[in-house]
């Protein structure tokens, strides 16, 4: 668990927020307040616990450091020539256990009587404001930010005045509130997008497919077990869901769907070719008792927040596999376009290099506002999808090499995914015959 500061600048009614470079590796693009992990050197010191008594202390010397850092003050020296009071604890959020990232937050809370004027940093921010807490949530209820739960319920709690200090009530909870043993974590990240973190049969170092809620319509449920099913049916009790969608044929994307849609008694939703490649390979009986309804591209098959909710063909990974976006393009559900952490498999009857690459530089192109992937969590601009795509060129380029100094499959194996466990070589095998396939195409 990494130990975390963030600290609330306040000036009467108004807050300091700021929007994550897309660039950064966690949390890329999201809104949220300046501050970082503790380091090693912070923790050095005798304390550690999160209190206020001293700059010596750990947890304010990080929140020192990492606002001169970020913002370019020192809260310290401004203490020292009294110019601010000594920043107050205000709560806590300690990452679910779904989250790939492990961080417990310590947020503090710094009341201003005037407006600094920061120095940003650009590497890590790539702007800052002040607002009020209402303005910014109005920001996010019209689905125009990217942010974690912690940042909503601090704003709400700020916007309430419900706050106080820490000695009258004690820490504030931001933590994501939910028993995991009855129900599937859920998120918005996006308002008016709902994002449950469902536990599927896929590959590591994923163990969840995304599953998404936009206007009754469920994107890609896929429990891996009966258990997880019940939990599932169980979290969508107070929603209506009117629809599943499955974006593509592959098992982590659509097992046990057949069984959800026959119980809430909806329809699925799925490309002609997704419904053929499941009769081939999942057998032909699948949804035999459920109603099928095929999407087509650039189809409307609902709404968000007033605007169209479009489908898009979106083939190279899986020639079926379709992607959800509105209209605006203020967010794109990607499906097995990109992952986080391992490369996607292109491969067998469906998968086409060329067709992936034409398809990623599509997306790079429409340059949506917030992509979310299949397995990870959302992120802010294209640019792991401009990385994803460097990354297919300089395969290509390896793999052409390789093939002209006459290796075999097996020797490239060895050479390009050296050190990769076992069970993931004929994943990589797959996607060198694609390689190789696309080099004939260029060639001929």
């Amino acid at each position: 668990m990494i130990q975390a500061v963030a600290i609330i600048f306040q000036c009467n009614n108004k807050i300091f927020t700021i929007k994550r470079q897309n660039s950064l590796r966690v949390f890329p693009g999201y809104h949220s307040f300046p501050g970082g992990k503790v380091d090693k050197a912070d923790s050095d010191r005798q304390s550690m616990m999160p209190d206020v008594s001293s700059w010596e202390n750990p947890f304010m010397n990080a929140l020192n450091r990492e606002v001169e850092e970020e913002v370019g003050i020192s809260l310290e020296d401004l203490f020292a020539k009294g110019e601010i009071e000594r920043p107050r604890l205000f709560g806590q959020a300690m990452s679910p256990p779904f989250n790939p990232y492990k961080f417990d937050t310590y947020y503090y809370l710094l009341q201003l009587k005037s407006e600094m004027s920061f120095k940003i940093e650009v590497a890590e921010i790539e702007y800052g404001t002040w607002d009020s807490a209402q303005n910014v949530l109005s920001y996010y209820q019209q689905g125009k930010i990217l942010c974690v739960p912690p940042f909503i319920k601090i704003l709400k709690t700020i916007r309430d005045g419900s706050w106080c200090d820490v000695t009258e009530r004690g820490l504030y909870d931001f933590s994501l509130q939910i028993n995991t043993q009855k129900m599937i974590p859920m998120i918005e990240p996006v308002y008016g997008l709902k994002h449950f973190f469902v536990e599927s049969i896929t590959l590591p170092p994923a163990y969840f497919t995304n599953c998404f809620l936009i206007d009754g319509i469920l994107v890609d449920p896929s429990p891996k077990d009966e258990q997880t099913l019940k939990k599932l049916l169980a979290s969508l009790e107070v929603e209506n869901v009117r629809m599943i969608f499955i974006t593509h044929h592959h098992r982590d994307h659509l097992n046990l769907a057949h069984s959800l849609a026959r119980t809430l008694e909806i329809p699925v939703m799925m490309s002609e070719r997704t419904h053929e490649l499941i009769k081939h390979k999942r057998g032909k009986d699948t949804f035999n008792e459920c109603s099928v309804e095929y999407v087509s591209d650039g189809e409307q098959i609902g709404s968000w927040l007033g605007q169209p909710l479009m489908a898009m063909h979106v083939p190279g990974h899986d020639n079926g596999q379709f992607a959800l976006h509105s209209e605006d393009y203020q967010w794109f559900i990607a499906g097995d376009l990109f992952q986080f952490g391992a490369t996607v498999v292109v491969g067998d009857i469906e998968g086409d290099m060329g067709e992936y690459q034409t398809t990623l530089q599509k997306i790079i192109d429409l340059s949506p506002n917030v992509i979310f992937p299949s397995h990870g969590i959302g992120v802010y601009g294209t640019n792991r999808l401009e990385k994803t795509l460097d990354h297919t060129k300089i395969r290509n380029r390896q793999v052409k090499e390789l093939h002209d100094k006459g290796a075999s499959i097996d020797e490239m194996l060895a050479t390009i995914y050296k050190g990769i466990p076992q069970e993931l070589l004929r994943y990589a095998r797959k996607n060198i015959v694609s390689h190789l396939k696309l080099l004939g195409q260029q060639d001929s």
